[in-house]
């Protein structure tokens, strides 16, 4: 009877880490999906580079409008405070960080322009 008890903890065990792994590795397989902000080929950003002092401090986009991205590639010669850019970008999905500001963002293409 013990025998037998033993090795249904074996079993129940075993399905268990199965469960996890799985559901571990189908998580990093959609980790970091991207989606298109808006479904235009023309740059959908116009707004300026900012210097967050949060978090160690980082690199932020601001929209003229208010709206806040992160950008996860921002390339080092534009990590200028205060610069005005026309950038695309997509919307990275599944992405969490210390930050917790703004949206993350991979960026497409981008130039210094006065928006």
């Amino acid at each position: 009877m013990l025998n037998n008890l033993n090795k249904n903890k074996l079993t129940y065990r075993k399905m268990l880490f199965i469960f996890f792994c799985t559901t571990f590795i189908a998580g990093c397989l959609s980790f970091g999906a991207t989606t298109p902000l808006t479904p235009s080929t023309t740059p959908n950003f116009c707004g300026k580079i900012i210097y967050v002092p949060l978090e160690g401090g980082f690199y932020g986009l601001e929209s003229n409008k208010g709206n806040k991205y992160f950008p996860v590639n921002l390339p080092e010669n534009l990590k200028q405070h205060g610069l005005s850019i026309q950038a695309k970008l997509v919307k990275v999905e599944g992405m969490m960080g210390l930050q917790m500001w703004g949206e993350y963002v991979r960026i497409l293409n981008i130039r210094p322009f006065p928006c």
